[in-house]
């Protein structure tokens, strides 16, 4: 999964599986910001294979968790908790908790999904898959206690898929609460009108009102916005949003830009900019933590802009945009090198001109893409528009691939 895992807003990467080396692999990536990762696994955490794992703030305190499910070494069934921790200087140190600790059932085959499902401001989490307790697949819905415990459901009221099918989540009739779906066979010999053999898809909403429970609140959007331009950058700043259910803390905050002259947009996670609904169920670790009260980027060139920011609550419901207008004037225009030009290629770029020069190929928000010297081929894997940078020469080259 992506996530900002040392909250500095740049995106990192964790993933587990079986590895080459041992059977609990588990990596954590983190991003140099100059388009590299660098191998920054620490090493009191593990991972699973035939599992999942997922990155979500299951404390509320800011910071992305891990939930690693799946088989460990000598086929145990694991349900592993690392609680995350951000010092001042970002670096990340984990916490390990137990499934004895935790009361989550360790499980084969599984996925994992982590919202808060009641509406109490807390995560929980739904849990496909096999333990080896004898109890067979099933989806297991955990809710969360102050304690920082989880305790299961055990009514079951939602249908149990085997290793064919697979759950998922998100916010189908956008009424804050998340709902989920599911789909595959039953796998489960329970006596039930479903057959063992039956593939349902169902989709289960969330509905606590026809039992008399309080609903999910939309959070408050960010008390003030700013947009002002530093150079050729973007800098972003907002107040904290506040939410009825979730603490500050567990808040996050998403982020669009709109050049209105253009109609350009960008949005951090896929969202309705003008309803705050957001467009998909699973990306919540995508957005901006409430460490964050800044962001910084590349503009789509001159223009009038405006700028939202929205908070997010810990069940995906997001507030209305929180705005600010700029406008992005005086913006360096780049130019044609004299002495060399771009050539395009089936598998991207070569500058031709004097040999071994440096070059570096940015994309449009200033990211390298890719780097080598001139009159070789640079690849690039997907097609753009590409700022061209060649060692020696004082203005750039903006080119089409």
């Amino acid at each position: 999964m992506f996530g900002d895992l040392n909250n500095d807003g740049w995106l990192d990467i964790e993933f587990s599986g079986y590895s080459d080396r041992a059977s609990t692999g588990i990596k954590t990536y983190i991003n140099k910001r100059d388009g590299s990762f660098a191998d920054e696994t620490p090493a009191n955490i593990y991972g699973a294979f035939q599992g999942q794992s997922t990155l979500a703030d299951i404390n509320g305190d800011g910071t992305l968790d891990i939930i690693s499910t799946g088989n460990g070494d000598n086929w145990v069934c694991l349900a592993s908790l690392f609680y995350n921790t951000v010092d001042k200087d970002g670096k990340c140190t984990y916490r390990y908790v137990s499934e004895k600790e935790s009361n989550l059932l360790g499980v084969s085959r599984a996925n994992p999904l982590v919202a808060d499902f009641n509406g109490d401001g807390r995560m929980d989490m739904v849990i496909n898959g096999e333990p080896s307790d004898g109890s067979g697949y099933r989806n297991r819905i955990y809710y969360q206690t102050p304690e920082g415990k989880f305790v299961m459901d055990k009514s079951y009221p939602v249908v149990p898929v085997n290793q064919d099918g697979g759950i998922n989540m998100g916010d189908v009739n956008g009424d804050g609460n998340m709902d989920l779906i599911v789909g595959g066979y039953v796998g489960t010999y329970d006596k039930a009108p479903d057959s063992y053999y039956s593939s349902p898809l169902r989709v289960y909403e969330n509905n606590p009102q026809k039992n008399g429970l309080p609903v999910n609140t939309f959070p408050e959007p960010p008390a003030k916005v700013t947009a002002t331009m530093e150079g050729n950058e973007l800098l972003i700043t907002w107040l904290p949003g506040s939410d009825k259910e979730t603490p500050e803390a567990a808040l996050r905050y998403n982020i669009y830009v709109r050049n209105e002259t253009t109609g350009e947009l960008y949005t951090m996670i896929p969202v309705d900019i003008e309803t705050g609904k957001l467009k998909v169920g699973t990306d919540l670790q995508t957005s901006l933590s409430s460490a964050l009260n800044s962001y910084r980027m590349r503009v789509f060139g001159e223009g009038k802009y405006t700028v939202g920011v929205q908070t997010l609550d810990q069940s995906y419901a997001g507030s209305k945009f929180a705005t600010a207008g700029f406008s992005a004037t005086g913006i360096r225009q780049v130019a044609a090198f004299d002495h060399f030009r771009v050539v395009t290629v089936d598998s991207g770029v070569v500058i031709r001109g004097v040999d071994n020069h440096k070059v570096v190929v940015y994309d449009m928000d200033g990211r390298t893409v890719n780097t080598g010297f001139s009159n070789t081929v640079i690849p690039l894997s997907e097609k753009g528009v590409y700022v061209v940078s060649v060692s020696g020469e004082d203005a750039p080259l903006k080119c089409m691939y």
